[in-house]
């Protein structure tokens, strides 16, 4: 079985990222994942990393049958990365979103579940 998946990407420079408490999580690998909302149909999800040195990382982007279907080598101080995925070709599935620092081999797994529902909303008016 192939499965399309059509992922383009996009980095530009993080000034921050999310601070829990005051605090920024650990140094070794510090990274979010944001889901952005569609783009002509395709999830735009943002990665956002936060870190003193330049470090490298890899992103795995798998299935839940752990097929690997994008892999991405980054190397950067503070950055946001794009990604615009094409799920509808990969149906109900998990999908899991892997970061490795590839100093320290730490690793960051997000699960993404894709949720589809379908809200009809009727509005009734009296006009007189």
């Amino acid at each position: 079985m192939v499965v399309a998946i059509l992922v383009s990407s996009f980095t530009s420079p993080a000034s921050s990222i999310a601070v829990d408490n005051g605090r920024t999580a650990d140094p070794a690998i510090t990274v979010q994942l944001k889901y952005l909302g569609t783009n002509y149909e395709h999830s735009v999800f943002e990665l956002a990393f936060l870190s003193s040195e330049e470090t490298r990382f890899t992103v795995r982007i798998r299935d839940e049958n752990d097929t690997v279907l994008f892999t991405d080598r980054l190397k950067g101080v503070s950055f946001i990365k794009k990604y615009l995925l094409n799920t509808d070709d990969l149906g109900k599935v998990f999908l899991y979103f892997e970061v490795t620092n590839n100093k320290t081999g730490e690793k960051v797994i997000y699960k993404v579940d894709r949720h589809i529902r379908v809200v009809e909303n009727m509005v009734i008016n009296r006009l007189k």
